[in-house]
């Protein structure tokens, strides 16, 4: 087997990196936007009856599209 040229190697872990960080920041956006300080805060703008319409398509919208950038 041959040795895989430096290039490649710094080309492969800057991949891994960028999906790595990308993965982490996927999650804590997703961590944040479930909390109940978030689904508070949506209560006090928008208030209750459009937070409860609302709030979970926009969760599952930003999920999706949070999810597309990886």
């Amino acid at each position: 087997m041959k040795p895989v040229p430096q290039s490649n190697r710094n080309s492969m872990r800057s991949s891994v990196l960028r999906t790595a960080a990308g993965t982490l920041l996927f999650g804590v956006v997703h961590s944040l936007l479930a909390s109940r300080q978030a689904k508070e805060g949506a209560t006090r703008l928008a208030g209750r009856r459009q937070r409860s319409g609302l709030y979970r398509g926009f969760f599952i919208l930003q999920s999706f599209l949070t999810l597309g950038l990886l």
